[in-house]
C-alpha cells in the first residue's frame, strides 16, 4: 500500500513509498535489517490503492534507538548491508557518484537520483555540472513507482537549485527564470521570495 510519512504545511504528502502491509504467514516471510525493516518482494505481489497516512500525534523527543542498534551491530562485527550504509555521512565522496550512477542500470533516471548527483557536483563547487543534472531532474515527468517518491524533487528542488547554480555562474537572468519555475510548485516557499529580492537587486529591477 502507499505509505505517506511526511507532509507539508498544507497537509500534502511529500514523502511517499510503497510498504508491505498484508502478508500471508504461511509463506514464512522474514523481516530484513534491524532498522527500517523490509520484506523482499517475492511471491505474488498485489498493489492496492489504499493509502496509509503515518503521522505523529504529538511532538516526540529525538530518539537514539536506531543509532544504538547500529552501534551494537558494528560491535558484533556483522557487515552492514547497502541499505545500512551512507557514504555521504561517512564523508566518502569517492563512493557516492558510482552508487548513484549504478541506479540507471535498473531503471530510467529518477528526479531524486539526478538531484543527488547535482548535489554531489555542487559540493565540489562544479556548478556548471550541477546545473546540468538539476535541469535533467527538472524535465523528468513524475512517476507512479513502488519506490520512495520525494515529491519536492519532481519540480521544486531541481528548479530552486538550478537558480542557485545559475547565480554562481553569473547567469542571473537564467536564475530568475529557474526561481519562477520553482514557484509554480511551491509559491509560498520562503526561498522563492528571498531569491526574488536578491535577483531584483542584482538585475536592478
Amino acid at each position: 500500500m502507499k505509505y505517506h510519512t511526511h507532509f507539508d504545511a498544507h497537509n500534502n504528502p511529500i514523502l511517499i513509498s510503497t510498504r508491505e502491509r498484508l502478508l500471508k504467514r504461511e509463506k514464512g516471510y522474514v523481516w530484513q535489517d534491524p532498522v527500517h525493516e523490509c520484506i523482499p518482494l517475492i511471491g505474488k505481489v498485489q498493489y492496492s490503492d489504499i493509502e496509509v497516512h503515518h503521522k505523529k500525534i504529538k511532538h516526540e523527543a529525538s530518539s537514539t534507538r536506531n543509532l544504538e542498534i547500529y552501534k551494537n551491530l558494528e560491535k558484533s562485527g556483522k557487515p552492514f548491508t547497502p541499505r545500512q550504509t551512507c557514504y555521504y555521512l561517512l564523508g566518502d565522496q569517492q563512493k557516492i557518484l558510482p552508487i548513484l550512477l549504478k541506479s540507471f542500470i535498473y531503471d530510467a533516471p529518477r528526479a531524486e537520483i539526478c538531484c543527488e548527483i547535482g548535489y554531489h557536483y555542487k559540493r565540489m563547487n562544479n556548478y556548471a555540472m550541477a546545473l546540468k543534472w538539476f535541469q535533467i531532474a527538472a524535465n523528468l515527468s513524475p512517476v507512479d513507482s513502488a519506490g520512495f517518491i520525494l515529491q519536492d524533487y519532481w519540480g521544486y528542488i531541481p528548479n530552486i537549485e538550478s537558480c542557485v547554480c545559475a547565480c554562481h555562474l553569473g547567469d542571473y537572468v537564467g536564475a530568475k527564470i529557474f526561481n519562477e519555475q520553482a514557484a509554480t510548485f511551491k509559491p509560498d516557499a520562503a526561498a522563492i521570495e528571498i531569491n526574488r529580492k536578491y535577483l531584483e537587486t542584482i538585475l536592478g529591477q
